[in-house]
């Protein structure tokens, strides 16, 4: 089973029965649909994720 928020779901144009396919990445997982595979997630491996620092942009 793969939980996805409602935005990727409608990204990957997804619906029952349809085909996602799941490739390992060196930063974690890509999810693709459609033809030709257009990727629409992204799961990344915990050390990708720590190392995306988050920074506050000032105007």
């Amino acid at each position: 089973m793969l939980e996805l928020p409602r935005q990727a779901v409608d990204r990957g144009l997804l619906a029952p029965g349809r085909t996602v396919s799941a490739r390992h990445r060196p930063y974690g997982i890509e999810f693709a649909s459609g033809e030709p595979r257009e990727a629409f997630f992204l799961v990344l491996d915990d050390d990708w994720y720590r190392e995306l620092h988050a920074h506050a942009v000032a105007s």
